[in-house]
């Protein structure tokens, strides 16, 4: 309470040394946050180079010399010789948008259920980890269920754009377009490629308060249609850069934690007069 509150005994350095402590702590504190800014900086770069390999491995190949040729598309200019540039529609077996059971009530719902992907279940990986929600036998009998490898894509709200491969039969609600590619298309492949359009699908997506783009628009879209074995050699060769990228990045990350952590208990060890910076030079 607030009686109790004021009866705490706090310490009370003389005012000389409050601002010893304060002119100390701002100096150390600087130099930490200079340190955590270089560490976000690297992060912000290593997530330029993950979009910068995978625009150019899905648009140019990983062939550095292959002959070259204009797509017929604006905005995605050149592509190696061999290559096709085609709308969705002519490389999958269907776009279909994901259903919600008819009531959404606990019974269509239970921890070791079906996936059932929404939004919020998405992050910059490529493959989807376990859903938050799992589909009941009785909720499974009220959505749309869609096969093992299909590439989900949300097409509605802030996250659109975000996309993801399922590793399991799964469903989704209907925020997400679910393709399912035909023998000409890669999953992998189709989901990088869907990553490296993200700010042109953003940008394009017809809205009044949200972005979206819908089953007929995605179809539309116009993707590069490598050969199917080199659709292969592509996904994994981004495979890998990324479990390197996301070492470097995990590496990075730890280290601003820490940093954020020591800042934290700096301030507090000095402020309790943990340690004694009287005596520390100026």
């Amino acid at each position: 309470t607030g009686e109790k509150l004021g009866e705490l005994g706090l310490p009370l350095p003389t005012h000389n040394e409050q601002q010893t402590i304060a002119h100390f702590l701002d100096y150390k504190t600087a130099q930490i946050d200079a340190l955590i800014a270089k560490k976000q900086a690297l992060l912000e770069k290593l997530a330029e180079k993950r979009t910068a390999l995978i625009i150019h491995a899905v648009t140019k190949g990983l062939g550095p010399s292959a002959p070259m040729k204009d797509s017929g598309v604006a905005w995605l200019g050149m592509i190696p010789e061999h290559w096709q540039a085609l709308p969705l529609r002519r490389l999958v077996h269907n776009v279909k948008t994901g259903t919600t059971p008819s009531a959404v009530n606990e019974h269509h719902f239970e921890v070791d259920g079906m996936d059932w992907f929404r939004p919020g279940d998405f992050s910059d990986q490529i493959f989807l980890n376990s859903a938050e929600k799992h589909l009941s036998k009785e909720g499974v009998t009220e959505v749309r269920i869609f096969p093992i490898h299909t590439v989900m894509h949300v097409g509605i709200g802030a996250t659109i754009g975000k996309v993801g491969v399922t590793p399991v039969p799964a469903s989704c609600n209907q925020q997400i377009n679910a393709i399912v590619c035909n023998e000409k298309l890669h999953q992998v492949f189709a989901a990088y490629f869907l990553q490296s359009i993200k700010d042109f699908i953003v940008r394009c997506g017809k809205y009044t308060t949200l972005p979206i783009i819908n089953q007929d628009e995605t179809k539309a879209l116009i993707f590069t249609a490598p050969p199917f074995g080199e659709q292969v050699q592509i996904a994994d060769y981004l495979l890998e850069e990324e479990k390197k990228l996301s070492a470097q990045k995990k590496k990075v990350t730890e280290i601003i934690n820490r940093l954020n952590e020591y800042r934290s208990a700096l301030i507090t060890n000095v402020v309790t007069g943990k340690i004694d910076v009287r005596n520390v030079p100026a």
